[in-house]
């Protein structure tokens, strides 16, 4: 998993059998760095899930698939460059 803010300041791999919560952080966000560190990166990328209130820089189409997550409260008539957005349910179960 990339974390991004600005910048890509976080790359963790997680098991999915373990990945329970993730925190999220608050401020500005840039797609960009992001998608460039899962550009050069050696996986084998076919879809990114991009956690997301869109509120972003967008980088440039990629090769692959991506989906734009968002919560419900945002993402009403915000337009992406790509890809699909799909809405979902936040708790804080």
């Amino acid at each position: 998993i990339y974390f991004p803010d600005v910048d890509c300041y976080h790359i963790e791999e997680y098991d999915l059998n373990t990945i329970k919560k993730i925190k999220a952080t608050r401020g500005g966000t840039s797609h960009i760095d992001v998608f460039e560190k899962v550009n050069e990166s050696d996986d084998k990328v076919g879809m990114v899930i991009a956690f997301t209130d869109l509120y972003t820089d967008f980088p440039p189409t990629p090769d692959y698939e991506v989906i734009w997550a968002h919560p419900e409260e945002h993402g009403e008539g915000v337009p992406v460059p790509f890809g699909y957005k799909v809405e979902v349910k936040l708790t804080n179960d």
